[in-house]
């Protein structure tokens, strides 16, 4: 009982002066980009290869990236020690503490494939634009362009948001660390 009691302080103590390094601000700039990205919409197909697979990918990488977020908000409810979902945000798995440093770090590692997916969307995009520059028909052309437009704005937030991800996954991580290291030592 003693040692679930000086966890839950430790926890809490180190989670305070961790999560501290979300300022308010940054918190606040993520819900807003979250919101952006929520509010936009898949662009309807064109019928041209490169102009529809940059949108679909883009669509994807804004659905990664606002799960990610989601996963976010749900380890910083626990190590402050709300409830998420239902549960009891102390518990976890026998043994470890939620979010463990496992968690953590393939959290981190989505967050990288989102800036890989964002690196090989330029190959892409310029397929798309140069696709959009050979169409003839007006509507066509105001669809694709529409579909580039909506594919750069979703990359802008999304590279934005993994900036956020990656200094709150971070800071979540040492959290783990030093209360996995309190609790052992």
């Amino acid at each position: 009982m003693k040692k679930l009691l000086f966890f839950t302080m430790s926890l809490v103590l180190l989670a305070t002066g961790n999560l501290s390094a979300q300022t308010p601000e940054d918190v606040q700039a993520s819900k807003e980009r979250c919101e952006k990205l929520e509010k936009m919409e898949a662009p309807d197909k064109v019928g041209v290869e490169a102009i529809d697979q940059l949108a679909d990918e883009a669509t994807a990488m804004l659905q990664e990236a606002l799960a990610i977020t989601q996963e976010i908000e749900k380890f910083n409810a626990r190590l402050r020690g709300e409830e998420v979902e239902g549960e009891e945000a102390t518990e976890a798995e026998e043994g470890e503490i939620f979010p463990s440093e496992k968690h953590c770090e393939a959290l981190l590692k989505r967050i990288e494939k989102q800036g890989t997916a964002a690196a090989s969307l330029g190959t892409t995009a310029l397929n798309a634009l140069q696709d959009v520059k050979k169409l003839k028909s007006p509507i066509k052309i105001a669809k694709g362009t529409k579909s580039l437009k909506y594919s750069q704005a979703v990359v802008k937030l999304v590279a934005e948001e993994a900036v956020y991800q990656a200094k709150a996954t971070t800071a979540i991580l040492q959290t783990v660390k030093e209360t996995v290291n309190a609790i052992a030592g």
